[in-house]
């Protein structure tokens, strides 16, 4: 089973629909994480999506017939970005079916598949003995939609792993790293982020799974927001 885990917050309705619809081809569950962080512009007097987000997500979830779970949350996460993140993994872990042969692929609301193949990827996560594999991403530009240059190469990115014993992203600020324990209590062995040593991946999974980046194609008011936020949690530290 792949398990898609995406934390989001203040997205327009079909933008989400096209979004869980854009992975359907390869998750067979799908966890979604509503929620500001803290120090995001207006989170403590709406620290969650209108009601609508939901609905949709419930809504296109039926469609494929997709196991789907949602949170939506009555106040900030006060833990940022890491606290919001080891609770997507918390809900993703808890699915009825997940186990140990479950990957967990990470693609927040604003990162859309744009290639799948099924069958091959299937074919790559059973026979690998590795516990992460990159996909293949393209950002795309504020501007017309396009790739920053026609002649840029997708950039690989970590966002598949195995459902390891003691996945946890951080510590702050190190917010995109993820590790695991093998032993409880013992050393941590850094998926994406920290001392990556002995952590290989498959090489062909990039071509069975493509993606866009479409954070900048957001609209100018919610970009803005998000900046600050960025700015105002890089300054601290946090």
């Amino acid at each position: 089973m792949i398990a898609c885990l995406c934390v989001y917050y203040d997205e327009r309705e079909s933008w989400l629909s096209q979004h869980l619809s854009s992975w359907a081809g390869v998750c067979d569950a799908f966890v979604y994480v509503d929620g500001a962080y803290f120090r995001f512009p207006g989170a403590m007097p709406r620290p969650a999506s209108d009601v609508g987000a939901a609905l949709a997500l419930h809504e296109t979830a039926a469609i494929f017939g997709a196991e789907l779970i949602h949170y939506r949350p009555s106040h900030p996460f006060y833990g940022e970005q890491v606290e919001k993140r080891n609770f997507s993994l918390a809900l993703g872990r808890a699915l009825p079916e997940a186990g140990p042969e479950t990957w967990f692929l990470v693609a927040d609301a604003d990162t859309f598949a744009v290639h799948l193949d099924p069958e091959g990827l299937a074919d790559v996560l059973r026979a690998t003995d590795a516990n992460v594999a990159e996909i293949s991403v393209h950002t795309l530009a504020p501007d017309d939609g396009t790739p920053r240059s026609e002649r840029d190469k997708p950039q690989p990115y970590r966002g598949l792993f195995r459902n390891l014993p003691g996945l946890s992203y951080g510590p702050p600020p190190h917010h995109g790293h993820l590790s695991w324990q093998p032993v409880a209590g013992g050393e941590r062995r850094y998926l994406r982020g920290g001392a990556l040593t002995g952590q290989e991946t498959p090489e062909n999974v990039r071509a069975y799974v493509v993606a866009e980046h479409r954070a900048a194609l957001r609209d100018r008011e919610r970009l803005e927001a998000r900046n600050r936020y960025y700015r105002s949690r890089d300054a601290l530290g946090v």
